[in-house]
C-alpha cells in the first residue's frame, strides 16, 4: 500500500514523515524459528531482546546515514510494532520520540508482560559478558506501551474474503446487534474488526486498553464497554439498553465501519470490487424472506467509500499531526 500510494515521495526534502520499514515480526517468525542466524547480538535470550537490539541498531544507522532523524529528533519517523505486545518492549529512546502504529493500545504506564509464551516475556533480563554486557531490559524501561497523544491503534488487515457476506460489501443484511469482544491470548484480539465489518455493535471488555482508532473515533456512539468486574452482569446490562438506542448505535456504526477495512492498493481493491459486484448481482433487490426490512439501520452499501478506508484514515490522522512533529 505504501509503495504504490500517491502519498509516497522519492524526495526526502518534501517528505512530511519517514516510515521505518522494519518488520520485527517477520524476523521472529519464520527467521528465528528456523534459521541459525542472524542474531541481535548473540544466540541467547528471548525474542524481544533481539527485536529491541535490532531497533536500536537501525536507529543508530539512520542517524549516521541520514540527517533526517536529528532534524526533528525522530518525531517525524513512524514505526510499526506488530508483535503480540506491541511497543511494550520498544527501546525508550525510540519510543519516546517517534510515532508508533500498533494493534495494542495498553495504557498503564507501569506495565509488565502478559504473555503466556516464555520466549516473549520482556520482563526477563538477559546478559552476556561479550554480546550483551548490559541487561537489555535497561533500554526499554520507563515508557508506556501506547500513548494516545502520539500513537495510533490501527486495524488488522482483513481481506475482502474474510467479510464477503457483510452488507459493507454489498450483501444482504442480517439481524446483527451485539457481538461480545473479549480479551484473548496476550490481551489483544482482532474480533473487534470482525464485529464492526459485519455490522455488529461491539461489546468491549478490556480495561485500560484502547482499541482500534479509539483515540480518534467516538466509540460511545457505536459500541458498549463493560468493566471486567461487571462481566457477571452482562445479560442484565445488555437487556437494559433501549431498542431505540441500539438502532442509533447501529446507524452510527454505518458511518465508520468502512474505516476498519483496508481497501487501498491495486490487488486488494480489485478483490474488493469483484466481491462487491458479485454480491450486488447475486443478492436480490428486494429483501428476501428471513432478512431484515428496509427500515433496519444497517442496509447493504451500494458504493464502497474507498476514499475513507483504514489506510486513508491513518493518513488523515498523520496529516493532522504534522505541526506536532516540527521544531528542533
Amino acid at each position: 500500500m505504501l509503495l504504490l500510494s500517491k502519498h509516497r515521495t522519492f524526495d526526502p526534502e518534501e517528505a512530511d514523515y519517514f516510515y521505518v520499514p522494519l518488520y520485527v515480526t517477520c524476523y521472529f517468525w519464520p527467521v528465528m524459528g528456523w534459521a541459525d542466524h542472524p542474531w541481535w547480538h548473540a544466540p541467547i535470550g528471548i525474542r524481544p531482546m533481539h527485536g529491541a537490539n535490532m531497533m536500536n541498531e537501525l536507529k543508530q544507522w539512520l542517524q549516521k546515514t541520514f540527517p533526517f532523524w536529528d532534524r526533528h529528533g525522530g518525531r517525524d519517523h513512524i514505526w510499526l510494532t506488530a508483535a503480540d505486545e506491541g511497543a511494550c518492549w520498544m527501546p525508550k529512546e525510540i519510543y519516546d520520540m517517534s510515532i508508533i502504529l500498533t494493534h495494542w493500545g495498553r495504557l498503564d504506564p507501569n506495565h509488565t508482560s502478559n504473555t503466556a509464551y516464555a520466549a516473549d516475556n520482556y520482563n526477563r533480563g538477559v546478559t552476556d559478558p561479550i554480546h550483551q554486557p548490559i541487561d537489555w531490559t535497561e533500554s526499554i524501561k520507563g515508557h508506556a506501551c501506547y500513548d494516545p497523544k502520539k500513537d495510533l491503534v490501527i486495524p488488522s488487515l482483513k481481506p475482502p474474503s474474510h467479510f464477503n457476506r457483510s452488507p459493507l460489501l454489498g450483501n444482504a443484511p442480517f439481524h446483527r446487534d451485539i457481538l461480545l469482544f473479549f480479551k484473548a491470548g496476550d490481551g489483544w484480539s482482532a474480533r473487534l474488526e470482525d464485529s464492526i465489518l459485519h455490522g455488529c455493535i461491539p461489546l468491549i471488555i478490556q480495561d485500560g486498553v484502547h482499541t482500534v482508532f479509539e483515540s480518534i473515533l467516538n466509540y460511545d456512539a457505536f459500541s458498549v464497554r463493560i468493566e471486567e468486574t461487571s462481566m457477571d452482569d452482562i445479560p442484565t446490562i445488555l437487556k437494559a439498553i433501549p431498542m431505540d438506542q441500539i438502532k442509533r448505535m447501529q446507524k452510527e456504526l454505518t458511518h465508520v465501519w468502512h474505516r476498519f477495512a483496508y481497501a487501498s492498493g491495486a490487488l486488494i481493491r480489485r478483490e474488493m470490487n469483484e466481491t462487491f459486484l458479485r454480491n450486488m448481482n447475486e443478492v436480490p433487490a428486494t429483501v428476501p424472506e428471513g432478512k431484515v426490512p428496509r427500515e433496519y439501520p444497517i442496509q447493504r452499501v451500494e458504493e464502497y467509500p474507498f476514499e475513507d478506508d483504514a489506510f486513508s484514515t491513518i493518513m488523515q490522522w498523520l496529516y493532522a499531526k504534522i505541526p506536532e512533529t516540527r521544531g528542533p
